[in-house]
C-alpha cells in the first residue's frame, strides 16, 4: 500500500504506470492525502510517500465503481460482504470524497467489523495494480489483506464533549428538535456560550448499546440552526435511537484519547509480536490541530515502539461502530496487526 501526497497526488496515474512497468506480480493500492505518515514522523503539504509491504499471501485488490455517492456504497458493501464471505480476512477501503455521502449503504452488511479505510484528498481517486499489472482507478478500491490476522481496529476523535450524550426526544428527517426533553437549539447554546466564536462544533453519536463509560463517538458536522423551531440542523438524518453529545474540537482532548487508544492497543496485543500497523488521520488534526508537527506518530512510537507504520491525511475515515464500518471526521483510526508470539 502506498499512501502520497503534494504533486504526487495530481500525478497519481503516471506513479502507476510506472510501478505496473516493473511487473513484479505484487498488488498496490495507492491513496492521495494532504499529507503522509509514518513512525519516523508526519510530512504535510508537501510532496511525499509512505508505504508498506508486508510479507505472507498476496493481497487482493478490486476497483468499485458508479454514478453516484449511492451507487458506489452499494456496489462498495456488495463487493465488500463477498470478498470478505470467501476469505474473512481484513480489507483497507478508500473512497475519493465525494463518496462520503454513499457510505450509508455499509451499515446495512453484517460482518465488515476488520474493515477501515478513509476518503482521499481533493479530486484524486484511489488507484490499484492487480498481480498481473493491469492498472485501475475508481471511486472506490478494496485491499483485503490475505495472510495477516484480525487487527486491532481503535479510532480516537478529536473532540472534547460539551455535554453528557442525551436522548434524541424530537427530531424529524435532518432537524434535531429536542435531546432529553429540551429544545436541542437551547442546549447547543447553553453548551457553546464558554467557547470562541472561532471554535468548531459538532454533534457526537454515541452507541445505544454501550457500557456505562464507553468513550466511543462518531463526530457529525453541524449544517445549521432553525431559530423557529428551536432545531439544530445535521447533515443527514437523525438515527433516534443513538444518544447525542454536542462536542468541539480540541488539541489536548485529541492527544489524551489517541495516546489511551495507543496504550490499549498495546495491551490489546496480549503478548503477541507486532508486525505492522496502519494509521489513518483526518487532514483536520495534524498541526493544523496541536500547532507543532509529528505530536499523534510521537503518541504512536512511544506506545507501541516496535510498529512500523504508514498512512495518510485523509479527507474523512471509516471504522467500525456498532460493528459495522462508519464514517468518521476529524478521527484518527489506528490498526495494528500482528503474529502470535
Amino acid at each position: 500500500m502506498l499512501f502520497v501526497s503534494g504533486r504526487l497526488a495530481d500525478r497519481g496515474a503516471e506513479l502507476a504506470d510506472r510501478i505496473a512497468s516493473l511487473r513484479s506480480g505484487v498488488p498496490v493500492l495507492i491513496a492521495a492525502g494532504t499529507g503522509v505518515l509514518t513512525e519516523a514522523g508526519e510530512l504535510e503539504g508537501q510532496s511525499a510517500v509512505a508505504g508498506l509491504v508486508y510479507s505472507g499471501k498476496p493481497a487482493e485488490v478490486v476497483s468499485v465503481d458508479g454514478e453516484d455517492p449511492e451507487d458506489v456504497g452499494d456496489a462498495l458493501g456488495r463487493t465488500l460482504a463477498d470478498l470478505l464471505a470467501r476469505s474473512g480476512h481484513p480489507a483497507l477501503i478508500m473512497v475519493s470524497a465525494d463518496v462520503s455521502a454513499g457510505l450509508g449503504a455499509l451499515a446495512d452488511v453484517r460482518g465488515l467489523d476488520a474493515v477501515f479505510g478513509a476518503g482521499t484528498a481533493g479530486n484524486s481517486r484511489p488507484t490499484v495494480i492487480d498481480r498481473a499489472g493491469l492498472v485501475r482507478s475508481a471511486k472506490g478500491a478494496v485491499m483485503v489483506l490475505h495472510g495477516v490476522g484480525r487487527p486491532l481496529i481503535a479510532a480516537s476523535p478529536a473532540c472534547r464533549l460539551l455535554t453528557p450524550l442525551l436522548e434524541v426526544t424530537e427530531s424529524h428527517g435532518r432537524l434535531l428538535l429536542a435531546l432529553g426533553g429540551q429544545q436541542a437549539l437551547e442546549v447547543l447554546s447553553r453548551a457553546a456560550e464558554s467557547l470562541d466564536d472561532r471554535s468548531l462544533v459538532l454533534v457526537a453519536l454515541g452507541d445505544p448499546a454501550a457500557s456505562e463509560g464507553d468513550p466511543a463517538v462518531v463526530l457529525r458536522p453541524i449544517q445549521g440552526v432553525d431559530p423557529t423551531r428551536g432545531a439544530v440542523v445535521l447533515g443527514s438524518a437523525i438515527d433516534p435511537v443513538r444518544p447525542v453529545a454536542f462536542a468541539v474540537r480540541d488539541a489536548d482532548a485529541s492527544r489524551t484519547d489517541l495516546t489511551r487508544v495507543a496504550h490499549a492497543a498495546r495491551r490489546g496485543l496480549a503478548g503477541a509480536l507486532p508486525r505492522f500497523g496502519v494509521y489513518l488521520s483526518c487532514s483536520g488534526r495534524g498541526s493544523g490541530l496541536y500547532g507543532a508537527p509529528d505530536v499523534e506518530t510521537t503518541v504512536l512510537r512511544r506506545a507501541l515502539p516496535e510498529l512500523p507504520f504508514a498512512g495518510l491525511l485523509s479527507a474523512f475515515e471509516i471504522a467500525p461502530h456498532r460493528a459495522r464500518p462508519e464514517l468518521h471526521l476529524y478521527t484518527g483510526v489506528l490498526s495494528v496487526f500482528s503474529s502470535p508470539s
